[in-house]
């Protein structure tokens, strides 16, 4: 499921108005129809019943919806706290690459050995890959390194950006996510 399914299910959770929360997220509403229709089949559940004063979700719909919102404010939040982008994902969507281990191992981050997401601590990408495939979701974090001088100081890019994903995890945490 996309960030933007979520999107939908948590605005019409909000908005039980099909022709509303297509007007809000500037879609048509046969468009935004299609993608329940898809959300629908992907999880073969029926989670709206269309009434003539809007949609009411069922009991397995309201369980989604609520996933969404949850998703929505971890995303809200990241953003909030300064990452440039947030998403959530399907954890087998997730792409481990081998080659991108060579930046962690000449620590142009300083983290090498440092912190439990990095290497050593954190493991091969094989056994990092085994250890996602515990769960269904991926929060992923992005920061954007955009001026020339920021480009030169990956180490504190990367300081700051695992100093925001420690602040957003207690965040989380707190909230008994």
């Amino acid at each position: 499921m996309k960030d933007s399914d979520w999107e939908i299910l948590y605005r019409l959770y909000k908005t039980p108005n099909i022709t509303k929360v297509a007007n809000i997220l500037y879609i048509s509403q046969p468009s935004l129809t299609r993608r329940l229709k898809g959300i629908e089949e992907e999880f073969n559940i029926k989670i709206v019943s269309r009434t003539s004063k809007g949609v009411t979700f069922t009991p397995e719909g309201e369980y989604l919806a609520k996933k969404a919102e949850n998703y929505m404010d971890f995303i809200k939040e990241a953003l909030t706290l300064g990452f440039n982008n947030a998403a959530v994902i399907d954890v087998k969507d997730l792409v481990f690459v081998l080659e991108y281990r060579q930046f962690c191992e000449e620590n142009l981050c300083g983290n090498f050995n440092v912190i439990s997401s990095c290497p050593p601590a954190c493991g091969t990408p094989e056994e990092m890959h085994r250890k996602a495939l515990n769960y269904k979701k991926a929060l992923i974090l992005q920061t954007v390194l955009e001026s020339p001088e920021e480009q030169f100081d990956v180490k504190k890019a990367k300081y700051n950006h695992n100093i925001l994903t420690e602040k957003l995890y207690k965040k989380i945490i707190d909230q008994s996510v």
